[in-house]
């Protein structure tokens, strides 16, 4: 017997199910911030993802990288890979926060499931 997957509204009126699902966020964040303003800025991202109900499994800095070619003016960035799982709905909001942060240069974020 299947069994079905619960479902909630969002605030444009949509039915979107809310199953959990597993994501991975790599993130490359300006090399010209000091380590204090950069975990800063991962635990605000990581807060942000909580805050939508997500459950962060890992976060890990994986060091400052050269860049293969400059991204807003900047040729190397510390890159930040985070495991969490969220809603399907939390994507947008996140990229669309991702996109406003301007210490964040680039990010990929990837369903798992």
């Amino acid at each position: 017997m299947a069994t079905k997957a619960k479902v909630s509204k969002d605030v444009g009126g949509t039915s979107i199910p809310s199953v959990q699902r597993n994501y991975e966020l790599m993130l490359v964040i300006s090399a010209a911030l000091t380590e204090e303003r950069l975990n800063a800025t991962v635990g605000g991202i990581t807060q942000f993802i909580m805050g939508l109900e997500g459950t962060v499994a890992e976060s890990r800095l994986l060091g400052k990288r050269r860049l293969a070619y400059p991204i807003k003016h900047q040729s190397e960035g510390h890159y930040v890979m985070v495991h969490f799982r969220a809603k399907s709905a939390v994507g947008p909001q996140l990229e669309a926060r991702l996109n406003i942060l301007e210490e964040v240069l680039r990010y990929l974020l990837v369903n798992q499931d």
